[in-house]
């Protein structure tokens, strides 16, 4: 069964994916946003999103995960 589109935690896990293979970061970015986005009470993407900006020192890091 193929997984659904618009499951964030599947989202979120394969933004990390390919944060960690391709390290592109204005796409891996737009990944997380999208798991986010998908499931905004899901703290999953929303902290793997928040540790991809941590490791980074991207500033902003305070910014609001909904924007």
């Amino acid at each position: 069964m193929p997984a659904d589109p618009l499951d964030s935690t599947f989202l979120g896990r394969f933004a990390s994916f390919l944060w960690l293979r391709r390290g592109n970061r204005s796409a891996d970015k737009r990944g997380f946003k999208a798991a986010i986005a998908a499931d905004p009470d899901n703290s999953f993407p929303a902290s793997n999103y928040a540790n991809f900006l941590w490791q980074f020192g991207e500033e902003g890091t305070s910014e609001s995960l909904a924007s």
